[in-house]
């Protein structure tokens, strides 16, 4: 499920900047493990949103531990970001600036036709593309961050066992490492299907099934991956 929560401009600039990787809130809806929230900002001064946004997800709640101090009306969420395309998002300004340093180590004047006229070339058309692209479009071939979980007798042992991932092939790698410490050599990873299973409820995740023909079940996802 997502959240959409109002989130004061010093608050939600400390969660952008990654210093800030939890969020304390008033235990008023089911926060659930997986959940998604989108911080919307909003300026005190100006009362008001100022349109920036950036989406997380709940990798951890803390709740009902008044010998702790904490309040039974509040939760603290650990929170993790959900990779988007767009400048605000920290991952995509290291982009640009790996693209600026790409670009000034290949100067070249319009009659070069050369391999850093090319190089260059291309560089600027990834730049474009990403300043034009919504903040909450998904990066293409970078789908948001998806949660896995291990195939095991209870549910309970199950989560005990959940990663997340932000792209296809490092579930791959992470599968085809599980494989090869008890039979190196014996199966592709990289043939892995993952098809739709059902809601379940337990833990509000729209499961997908990973399997590969000849092994068997590896997991389930909570997502759809590309």
């Amino acid at each position: 499920m997502r959240h959409e929560l109002k989130t004061w401009s010093a608050y939600y600039e400390s969660a952008l900047s990654g210093k800030k990787k939890f969020d304390i809130r008033k235990n008023d809806r089911e926060f659930l493990l997986g959940d998604t929230i989108l911080q919307k900002e909003w300026d005190p001064k100006k009362e008001g949103y100022t349109g920036r946004e950036a989406e997380y997800r709940i990798t951890y709640a803390l709740s009902g531990v008044p010998e702790w101090g904490l309040s039974p009306n509040h939760v603290i969420l650990s929170l993790e970001p959900v990779y988007r395309f767009g400048r605000e998002n920290p991952e995509a300004t290291k982009v640009f600036e790996l693209i600026e340093k790409a670009r000034s180590q290949f100067p070249y004047p319009e009659c070069d036709t050369g391999k850093g006229y090319h190089v260059t070339k291309a560089l600027d058309a990834v730049k474009d593309l990403m300043n034009k692209a919504d903040p909450l479009d998904t990066i293409s071939g970078i789908q948001s961050a998806f949660q896995y979980r291990d195939h095991k007798g209870s549910l309970a042992d199950a989560m005990k066992t959940v990663q997340t991932f932000t792209a296809k092939i490092y579930l791959i790698e992470y599968l085809q490492d599980k494989v090869d410490q008890f039979m190196p050599g014996k199966y592709n990873c990289a043939h892995i299907t993952i098809e739709p299973y059902g809601y379940d409820r337990r833990i509000r995740w729209n499961t997908y099934i990973v399997k590969l023909g000849g092994y068997g079940v590896f997991g389930f996802t909570d997502s759809p991956v590309d």
